[in-house]
């Protein structure tokens, strides 16, 4: 069993973080409508969502942290989140960089087109 590596680095990383948004930490990337009804937990025990976003469906939660360490503990809970969906019946999903964190969805939607 070997861990998920992701198949493509966005460039979201980039931006300025927003101090008065929530920001959103993004895990993995399916087809719409992606995983629905699923009770995730992410990192720092946040609930996973599902947002579709030009046909396609980011898990996603809050982000507390203004970046995350890639500790043994935060990579496997990145890595959770991914395989408690593909055994949930959702195989085809395209993993994202473990610490991905974004403002808010209009900048995913600007790096999709």
């Amino acid at each position: 069993h070997q861990p998920l590596q992701p198949l493509f680095t966005p460039s979201l990383l980039h931006f300025i973080p927003s101090p008065m948004s929530n920001r959103l930490y993004l895990y993995g990337i399916f087809p719409a409508p992606g995983p629905e009804n699923l009770e995730l937990k992410g990192l720092d025990q946040q609930s996973v969502y599902t947002q579709v976003v030009d046909g396609f469906a980011f898990l996603y939660s809050e982000a507390i942290q203004e970046r995350y360490l890639a500790s043994r503990r935060n990579l496997l809970g990145h890595e959770k989140v991914l395989e408690q969906a593909m055994q949930a019946g959702y195989r085809t999903l395209l993993p994202l960089q473990f610490g991905l964190i974004v403002d808010n969805w209009q900048m995913v939607t600007q790096q999709l087109t």
